[in-house]
Order: C-alpha cells, then sequence, then structure tokens
C-alpha cells in the first residue's frame, strides 16, 4: 500500500509489522512508525477540533437568529404601535364628529320642544281671545306677539348660517364631489381652503328644472340654451342647485366672500367640471327661508319704487335709495318694513 505519492521523495511500499496495531513506512529513507492508537489519537484530536468549530457555528447561528428574531419583533411593535396612534387619532376624530353633531341634535330637539311650548300656549291665547269682548284689538296684539316671536326665530336660525356661503351658478353632474368644486372655486377667488376648514359642502334643495310659459318643461337643448351651456354633450338637463358650504371659521367665510366680491367675473371654468360653456358663479351669505322670500319681495319693491341698492350682511336685509351720502341704508326685518319703506304690500309683488 503506498502511503507517499510525492515525486520529490523515495517513498517505499509499507508492509505490515508483525504486530497488527503497528503500520511502517519508509519516505526519503526515513522509517516511521505509527500505532493505531496515536492515529485513532489524532483523528480524536482533529474530530474534536471539528466538533468544536460546528459548535461555535451552532452558537453563532443561534445568535444570527436571537438577534434576527429580535429586530423583526421590534419591527413589528413599532409598527403596531404606529397602527394604533394613527386609528386612535381617527376614533378621536370621528369620536369629536360624533360628539359635534349629537350637541347640534339635541340643539335642534330643544328648539323644537321651545316651539311646541310657544305653539301651545299661543293656542291658548288664541281660545282666551275668542272669549275675550275686545277680540280685534287682542288679535291685533297677539299677530304682533306672534311676528315678533317669529322674528326672533328665524333670526336665531340665521346665527346658525353665519358659517355658511351659498355658491349659485355651477353646473350639477351625477357622481360630482361638492368638496372638490368649492375648493376650486375658492382657489379662482385667491382662498385655499384645506379639508379641515371645511365643516359640510353639499347641494341643497330638491332637484329642479326649466319649464316654459304654459308650464311644460323645456327640451334638452332650450335648457341648454337657458343655463347658457350650449351643446356640451356633459350639460344636466336638471336646473343646477345651489352649493352649500359651512366652513369651520366665520373669518374664513368672510374672507371668501369678500375675495369673491372684489374678483368680479368669476366663472365655472378649470374647476374639474365635464366640458360645458362656462357660466357666471355667485358667492353669497346663506340665508333662511324666511330671509330669502324676503329678500325677493324686498328686491322686487324696490325696484319698483325706484331704490338702487339692496344687499344683505350678516344674514341682515338692506336698501338704500341712491348712492348719494344723505341717503342711509335701511334695514327691512319683516314684510311691514316693505310696505312701511316702499310703500307697497308685500302681497301685491308678484302683480307688479
Amino acid at each position: 500500500m503506498s502511503i507517499c505519492n510525492d515525486s520529490r521523495y523515495d517513498c517505499s511500499t509499507t508492509e505490515p509489522c508483525e504486530m497488527e496495531h503497528n503500520l511502517n513506512f519508509t519516505c526519503n529513507n526515513i522509517t516511521t512508525e505509527f500505532s493505531m492508537d496515536s492515529l485513532a489519537s489524532l483523528l480524536d484530536s482533529k474530530l474534536a477540533g471539528l466538533r468544536r468549530d460546528l459548535a461555535s457555528i451552532d452558537t453563532k447561528l443561534d445568535t444570527t437568529k436571537q438577534e434576527l428574531f429580535l429586530e423583526m419583533k421590534n419591527e413589528f411593535t413599532q409598527a403596531i404601535d404606529h397602527m394604533k396612534a394613527e386609528f386612535t387619532a381617527t376614533t378621536d376624530h370621528l369620536s369629536d364628529r360624533i360628539t359635534s353633531f349629537q350637541s347640534e341634535l339635541s340643539t335642534v330637539h330643544q328648539k323644537i320642544k321651545s316651539l311646541e311650548m310657544e305653539n301651545q300656549r299661543l293656542n291658548n291665547e288664541l281660545l282666551s281671545v275668542k272669549n275675550s269682548q275686545s277680540t280685534s284689538c287682542n288679535i291685533a296684539e297677539l299677530q304682533g306677539v306672534i311676528d315678533q316671536m317669529n322674528t326672533e326665530l328665524n333670526e336665531k336660525d340665521q346665527a346658525q348660517l353665519l358659517n355658511d356661503v351659498e355658491i349659485t351658478g355651477v353646473p350639477e353632474y351625477q357622481g360630482e364631489s361638492a368638496l372638490h368644486i368649492v375648493q376650486a372655486l375658492a382657489q379662482k377667488t385667491g382662498i385655499t381652503l384645506d379639508m379641515r376648514d371645511v365643516v359640510s359642502a353639499e347641494r341643497v334643495g330638491p332637484i329642479r328644472s326649466y319649464s316654459n310659459s304654459v308650464g311644460i318643461a323645456l327640451t334638452r337643448g332650450a335648457t341648454q340654451d337657458a343655463q347658457g351651456i350650449g351643446d356640451s354633450v356633459s350639460t344636466p338637463k336638471q336646473r343646477p342647485r345651489p352649493l352649500v358650504v359651512r366652513l369651520a371659521r366665520r373669518s374664513l367665510r368672510d374672507e371668501l366672500l369678500r375675495s369673491a366680491r372684489a374678483r368680479r367675473g368669476l366663472d365655472t371654468g378649470n374647476i374639474g367640471l365635464p366640458e360645458h360653456t362656462h357660466g357666471p358663479v355667485y358667492f353669497n351669505e346663506r340665508l333662511t327661508k324666511a330671509n330669502r322670500r324676503l329678500l325677493w319681495k324686498t328686491r322686487q319693491a324696490s325696484a319698483a319704487a325706484g331704490w338702487k341698492f339692496v344687499w344683505t350682511r350678516e344674514g341682515r336685509i338692506y336698501a338704500r335709495k341712491s348712492d348719494n351720502h344723505d341717503c342711509r341704508p335701511v334695514r327691512i326685518v319683516s314684510e311691514r318694513d316693505v310696505m312701511r319703506v316702499f310703500g307697497m304690500d308685500p302681497t301685491e309683488v308678484n302683480n307688479k
């Protein structure tokens, strides 16, 4: 059996010795003797070294696994904490909105209850008036009380709208985003509205259609001509309802109204609507139903009487006969003021 294959040395073939546990070989005239025990001891030492190396590798692997597990655990923990923080912020915001809605709903309930009580009181007073000898005088006095109560209630209702702006002239489309339209229009006035600045934005009122003099709905083409939107394929058939936006602050509402009134010629161009012929857009204070009706009658009566100016400020209606410095604004509170100021019965306004 050849033990050394190196050509540089003269190695002879080994021969087993007489003892089975010894092995002799000669290499380069040097004879070396190995016993099986020494060979086994050498192998054991090498195996022990390998075992130590393997144990060291296992230890390093265990340490690496623990470090990786700890790092992944920390990352998961941070991600979960971040998600918890975002979820908590979202739920807190929703909770605040719900609390606000509940407060408004409670205010409405209280107002309804107050109106019911006032209605009951008025009914009782009417019953007592019927049994009174001075019926006509009492009715006039009671009517004055009712008018005063209606005025006070209307002013309270108007105070609830002091953060609102009514935008008219914007074509209405199915699936539109009222908030984005309001933001685009505000941008055209020079005001940037953040989502936090807008409490709500929506169309109000029933969907209305244009009609001709005999009450028959106009055709698509006639409707387009009446609205001034031409032949646009995206033209809505219905008359656009006003957009009402409630802002978070009254000062922001006043700033938006001032900017809109300072920029005459605002139109519906470049606000993200489908293709259409651009039309004028108007920004106004939002009024209660009673004040809208009173404003319309005031305008009709003032035009018939030759007065030049009618406007609203903080939900109140004012009229001025001319731009002469001696002519002071007159506030119109009720239909009686229309009769007193313009000398015209409001019930006859439609016939003028």
